[in-house]
Parts: structure tokens; C-alpha cells; sequence
């Protein structure tokens, strides 16, 4: 953090996001934190509940990744 915190005390802001980005963020996260929905519990190590998939079956579907490919190195 020394060098994030040296650029704030010199006013070098190339390290940071801009207002408008933060605002523009806010703006599709907020909803998502202030819905009053419930959380579909799922079992530890797995990609989600069966729900989860039904979201996106219309975009042909969620297809899980191979363990082994995905695990780092």
C-alpha cells in the first residue's frame, strides 16, 4: 500500500477510480444489495443452486468448467 498511499499524498490519482465510475457502479450494484430476495442455499463446492442455471438456460445454459483445467498451477 506505500505506493497507493504516496500517489494520495501527492495527488497522483492514476492508481484510482474516478467519480464517475464509482457512481456508475453503484448504480447496478445497488439494487442487488437493497432487494429484499431470498438466497437459494447450496451445497459447499459446487457452482450454485439449480435456480442459478435456470437463470441463463435461454442463453444456452451454464456449462460447469473441467476441475482439473481450471486448477491452478
Amino acid at each position: 500500500y506505500e505506493r497507493l498511499l504516496r500517489d494520495a499524498l501527492r495527488g497522483d490519482g492514476a492508481l484510482f477510480t474516478q467519480d464517475d465510475a464509482v457512481e456508475a457502479a453503484w448504480q447496478v450494484v445497488a439494487p442487488a444489495l437493497e432487494a429484499d430476495s431470498e438466497v437459494a442455499p447450496y451445497d459447499p463446492g459446487n457452482w450454485g443452486p439449480a435456480a442459478a442455471a435456470d437463470l441463463i438456460r435461454g442463453d444456452h445454459g451454464w456449462h460447469e468448467p473441467v476441475a482439473e483445467a481450471s486448477a491452478p498451477c
